[in-house]
């Protein structure tokens, strides 16, 4: 902890003086900097660099008694210490309870200030978390428009796939119904009058349809045949 003492009860500046940049701070220690002295409070400002370069006092001004009955002049460590009379000693208490009060002081200010440091580091984070929900909204409103829309298309997807299988099996069965049907009359094929016959290019039709046909003309292709080339298909 720095000690002071107050100004007035300077008697003698001796060859330090005063702090060059508080003019009124005098402590045992004082540093010289740029050609100045700085008390040892002052000397705190100056980062490590510098403090090696500087030079260091014991501070040989001289004080006087509080007691004004007492005639003794004290150097600084003598004032500090109370012992040149009773007086001197009383005050030594009450420097003793400024120098805590002081201190005291010091961590309240210091205690505030990391107090608003605090705060602003508070707000800043209030900030920063509400732009993540920000964020984080807009990131969840997207995932769920695509969600949905995955939903639909699935849906669309099966629906297409179902219909498309049913149009294939119908189309499957239509022509799997049609190799037992006549392409003339479209009746089923049997072993009475509907006997199934396959002309040389191919197509199948019935042998009461092709016989009663007026043009031997395939009903399919159009190509002509004769009835001795109709093909009679006999199935055991």
């Amino acid at each position: 902890m720095v000690e002071f003492i107050d100004k007035k009860y300077i008697v003698f500046w001796g060859s330090i003086g005063e702090c060059f940049v508080c003019k009124q701070s005098v402590t045992e220690i004082m540093g010289f900097f740029n050609n100045f002295y700085r008390c040892s409070e002052c000397a705190k400002r100056y980062d490590d660099n510098q403090r090696k370069k500087a030079i260091f006092k014991v501070n040989d001004a001289r004080f006087k008694c509080p007691e004004n009955s007492c005639n003794k002049t004290l150097s600084f460590r003598e004032f500090l210490n109370r012992s040149c009379c009773n007086v001197a000693m009383r005050y030594s208490k009450t420097r003793v309870e400024d120098n805590k009060s002081r201190t005291e002081f010091q961590d309240l200010k210091e205690m505030m200030n990391e107090l608003e440091l605090v705060k602003k580091e508070e707000k800043g984070a209030k900030k920063e978390m509400v732009d993540i929900q920000k964020k984080l909204d807009i990131a969840t409103a997207h995932y769920s428009e695509k969600n949905k829309r995955r939903e639909r298309l699935q849906v669309k997807l099966a629906t297409a796939l179902s219909e498309k299988s049913d149009m294939l099996f119908e189309k499957k069965e239509n022509l799997e119904n049609a190799r037992f049907k006549c392409n003339i009359c479209f009746e089923k094929y049997d072993d009475v009058d509907r006997l199934q016959c396959v002309l040389q290019c191919g197509h199948p039709a019935c042998e009461k349809c092709l016989t009663a046909l007026p043009n031997k003309l395939c009903p399919i292709c159009r190509k002509p045949f004769k009835e001795d080339s109709i093909i009679k298909m006999f199935y055991n």
